[in-house]
């Protein structure tokens, strides 16, 4: 997930939602914040917080595939490379993982019938 946010005021996401990670932004005043998967009970403790400081423009968004492919894009070593040195290298990080988990799920019950 997603938590983006405008507040004049800093707000640290991670003492509310549990493994929470701040994404750096250029503009001053705009935060956004990655949320684990699996830490939903936590959102309306943050989302509550938000609102008592007055934050606007607040979006909660789910993970797109799109953007779980490019970063596992950006991990993945060289396709090109004759160069053995990344043959060693580490899976992707478990919180991905588990977000493509999570959207397989979400495509299974789209494409159940009943």
């Amino acid at each position: 997930y997603s938590l983006n946010f405008e507040s004049p005021r800093y707000v640290d996401i991670s003492e509310l939602v549990e493994g929470a990670e701040s994404v750096h932004l250029e503009k001053e005043g705009s935060y956004r914040w990655s949320l684990q998967h699996g830490k939903e009970a936590s959102f309306p403790n943050a989302l509550r917080k938000l609102n008592q400081i007055g934050a606007t423009n607040v979006a909660l968004e789910l993970t797109t595939l799109e953007e779980i492919f490019l970063q596992m894009s950006e991990e993945e070593p060289d396709a090109g490379s004759d160069d053995d040195s990344n043959a060693s290298q580490p899976s992707p990080p478990e919180d991905i993982e588990s977000q493509v988990v999570s959207l397989k799920r979400i495509w299974q019950n789209f494409g159940t019938v009943n």
